[in-house]
């Protein structure tokens, strides 16, 4: 249902954004209902025929946030018509839950770690580019007017920088968590030291520097174990099948001519 109601919710908002550039009494209304009501029921249909999991969902509800953020802000830093900026946003809202869509529809479920690795691409790429512009804008003391499309526009794709890199490395939640708090949280510190302390283009550098030197230090210290096998007896199973199983048992048998004797022994159990 995350994906129905964020298709409506998209629909509701870009629609509406799109109505009210038409010169109409109720085009934002119109705008608002016929998209919520299109996309809504597009998902729906969707939804029937292709099973959506949790963190799917989760991902195309980040991919439609981070999408009408570039499409809306790219409009407006690069002064489009309202008509063209709407239109740039409903694109680009779509485009963001059709590719997240797209992306997690192979074989295999997305786990918690990897919805969190792409949801700690997408942050990085924001802070570090905006730090970026930052930086570019101190050194130019005279530019009061910079431009934020690289900034808008850079959690989108930090989201499939995040999503590749999800494809090697298996992390779990809680490293990416670690990965993301500890170093942002030491920038944001170091941010706020240096603007009450220094002034210039050393305050976002020295964020930038202590973000990297953490994010380094936190990988290091939270290296993962690998994976053990299941607890079994030493020599009694073979790791390389979970369906063959070799266990020892005490044999009890006749023998002799006659078979009228009874011999003890150890033996061995193979089940398939």
């Amino acid at each position: 249902m995350l994906l129905v109601f964020t298709e409506l919710l998209s629909g509701v908002v870009t629609g509406g954004i799109l109505g009210n550039t038409f010169e109409s009494e109720n085009g934002d209304y119109v705008g608002a209902v016929l998209g919520g009501l299109t996309l809504g029921t597009a998902a729906a249909v969707y939804q029937y025929y292709v099973p959506v999991e949790r963190n799917e969902s989760l991902l195309a509800a980040g991919g439609a946030a981070l999408g009408f953020l570039a499409g809306f802000g790219y409009g407006s830093e690069q002064g489009l018509s309202s008509r063209d900026r709407a239109i740039a946003a409903l694109l680009t809202t779509q485009a963001g839950i059709i590719g997240t869509l797209a992306a997690t529809a192979m074989p295999g479920d997305v786990s918690d770690g990897d919805a969190s690795l792409v949801g700690m691409g997408a942050l990085y790429a924001f802070v570090l580019t905006g730090l970026v512009q930052a930086t570019v804008l101190l050194a130019e003391e005279g530019d009061q007017d910079p431009n934020l499309t690289p900034t808008l526009v850079a959690p989108v794709l930090g989201m499939a920088v995040g999503g590749l890199l999800a494809v090697p490395f298996e992390l779990s939640a809680v490293r990416v968590f670690k990965l993301t708090v500890l170093p942002l949280g030491v920038g944001a510190v170091l941010l706020l030291v240096g603007t009450a302390l220094a002034d210039g283009p050393a305050i976002p550098l020295s964020a930038i520097g202590g973000i990297a030197a953490t994010f380094v230090i936190t990988a290091l210290a939270t290296t993962e174990e690998p994976t053990p096998y299941p607890p079994t007896s030493p020599g009694l199973r073979n790791q390389s099948s979970e369906s063959f199983r070799v266990v020892p048992v005490p044999v009890l048998m006749r023998t002799g001519r006659r078979s009228e004797s009874l011999t003890a022994g150890p033996g061995i159990l193979m089940r398939f």
